[in-house]
């Protein structure tokens, strides 16, 4: 009778991998640190890869990039533009500390191993002592499920948008760190993901705007008095076309003496004013509305303007300025936003309007639900916030 050796079936081998990501993380650094957590087996190095034998099973960990400036800039701001897509319910200044935290990481090393189908023995051992290396090296865990965790093995950002599991984070940054670079790249990368959400055409790699710490924002003043005498030409622009010209001229000069803002019009305005306008003329300061509505907005007395799929509310611009009987009285019930908020809106519009000119050399571009009108016209608005021109129809809105 023939006898059969009866074995074990071998499982086949799943290749999974984890990577830390870090600040200022050497690799003498990890090498330490991977004696000391994995001091119960074998360690060698080689090359570029540090090796772990557990228990029969290879865990490489990659170093070959430690010394690369450029690798680690590229992968940092491919991780901020892929993260940048999630839209979990999360606080403004945590998102972008997140973000920050990302662009700032110069220290990545990758561990990938093998585990028996079915089995999580090694993946155990290797998730849980990378753990314990990122909280002796202050760095942070990346899972190919595409989750970050910390430290503490908290969340910190998912692509599907799993709930944060912090409130707060503080980013550890190399010295030398160029904050205004990723104020711009965290900003345009913010810009892109609302844009994408909403369908509209995305260059992902159209130029970013200016900083913070490379404008000035026009004063109090200047906007409460330029969108005051706006808004009264406006309403001049508005009779020529319903025939009302020569009875409205002398009311709004004596509202814009009476506001004194006289002095605040730009060259279309002066000439609807003095009455030597084209037709043209007239219309383009009709859509000054809108125009007038980023101004308005900057000064806190409209909530949103991120939302440029229709006119604004011209029953309330009309509402502001009845409501004050002086300049005075207009201006106590301002403030400025902040800088970096305004920016964020103008990074939005001048991506928004970069679809729009598209759309009209591309038709098929998508551009959503979005008012081509509306947007130039707001854009044209908070550009002339940041911008030295006076006469906001000098300002270039190319894209």
């Amino acid at each position: 009778m023939e006898i059969f050796n009866k074995t074990k079936k071998e499982l086949p081998k799943v290749q999974k991998n984890v990577t830390l990501y870090g600040v200022n993380c050497s690799y003498d650094d990890i090498l330490n640190s991977i004696k000391k957590y994995f001091s119960n087996y074998e360690i060698k190095c080689n090359g570029d890869f540090i090796t772990i034998n557990i228990n029969e099973n290879i865990v490489n960990v990659n170093t070959s990039k430690s010394n690369d400036e450029d690798y680690y800039n590229e992968q940092a701001n491919g991780m901020c533009h892929f993260f940048s897509n999630t839209f979990m319910n999360l606080d403004k200044n945590l998102k972008e500390n997140i973000l920050k935290q990302i662009l700032a990481f110069n220290s990545i090393f990758g561990i990938s191993f093998s585990d028996e189908e079915g089995s999580n023995e090694i993946e155990n051992i290797v998730v849980n002592t990378a753990f314990n290396i990122a909280k002796e090296l202050n760095m942070y865990l990346f899972f190919p499920s595409m989750e970050l965790y910390n430290k503490d093995e908290k969340l910190v950002i998912s692509i599907e948008n799993k709930e944060c599991e912090i409130t707060e984070l503080n980013p550890i940054l190399p010295n030398g760190f160029d904050n205004v670079y990723a104020e711009k790249i965290i900003r345009r990368a913010i810009s892109n993901a609302k844009i994408k959400k909403e369908k509209i055409a995305c260059y992902e790699e159209l130029p970013c705007i200016e900083s913070s710490v490379d404008v000035k924002l026009k004063s109090l003043d200047e906007i409460c008095k330029k969108a005051l005498a706006s808004f009264l030409i406006i309403q001049l622009a508005c009779d020529i076309n319903n025939g009302q010209y020569e009875e409205s001229v002398e009311i709004i000069s004596k509202l814009l003496e009476k506001f004194n803002v006289t002095d605040c019009l730009n060259k279309k305005e002066q000439k609807i004013l003095d009455g030597t306008y084209e037709m043209q003329d007239a219309i383009d300061i009709d859509w000054e509305y809108e125009t007038y509505w980023s101004l308005v907005w900057a000064l806190w007395l409209v909530e949103d303007i991120s939302d440029a799929t229709d006119v604004c509310d011209c029953n309330y611009a009309i509402q502001l300025f009845n409501e004050s009987n002086s300049y005075e009285e207009f201006k106590s019930k301002c403030k400025l936003r902040d800088i970096n908020e305004i920016l964020d809106m103008l990074d939005l519009y001048y991506r928004y309007d970069w679809a729009c000119v598209e759309k009209r050399v591309e038709p098929e571009t998508s551009i959503g639900n979005l008012n081509p009108s509306v947007v130039v016209e707001r854009r044209r608005g908070l550009e002339w916030l940041i911008s030295e021109a006076q006469d906001w129809y000098d300002i270039s809105l190319d894209t």
